[in-house]
């Protein structure tokens, strides 16, 4: 019987949370922890919780503190940096649109420019183009229509032929 109330002695209350692991030790239940001699009670700060603990505290590794430490920091680094490249991201973008549109503007403006060229050039045409004028000046120089003998037939074909 003794083996069995060392066993009930410090058993898992059903209110506590516990690990499995090594460092997690049994709690003694309320009702069977021994009376302890009462020390004066030094002053300390007020807990933030003023009810029961529910899980085992264990002491942190520096390592780990140092982890919770900077983790913040460094996520915030990594967000600034993060934004700072979508932000530089959207400037290039438009510095690129803002390229290709004045590449699109001047090649307009090279449009217009040569569709009035060829609106001179229409008008000029036009004007050089009177017939009767070209067939007095081809006459001036010597040039008559061909005569019978001056055409020469080549595979057969006479004319304008395929």
């Amino acid at each position: 019987m003794a083996t069995a109330a060392g066993k009930t002695k410090y058993a898992y209350a059903p209110s506590r949370v516990y690990s499995y692991s090594n460092a997690a030790l049994a709690e003694a239940l309320p009702e069977y922890e021994p009376a302890r001699p009462q020390r004066a009670p030094r002053p300390s700060a007020p807990k933030a919780h003023p009810g029961r603990q529910t899980r085992v505290n264990r002491e942190t590794k520096p390592s780990v503190k140092r982890k919770q430490r900077l983790m913040p920091k460094f996520l915030s680094v990594v967000a600034v940096f993060a934004a700072a490249a979508v932000l530089i991201f959207m400037i290039v973008r438009y510095a690129t649109i803002t390229a290709e549109w004045a590449n699109v503007n001047a090649l307009q403006a090279d449009i217009v420019a040569s569709e009035r060229r060829i609106a001179e050039l229409e008008v000029q045409l036009e004007e050089a183009a009177d017939l009767v004028a070209a067939k007095e000046t081809a006459l001036d120089a010597g040039l008559n229509y061909p005569a019978a003998e001056q055409i020469v037939g080549v595979d057969g074909a006479q004319g304008g032929g395929n």
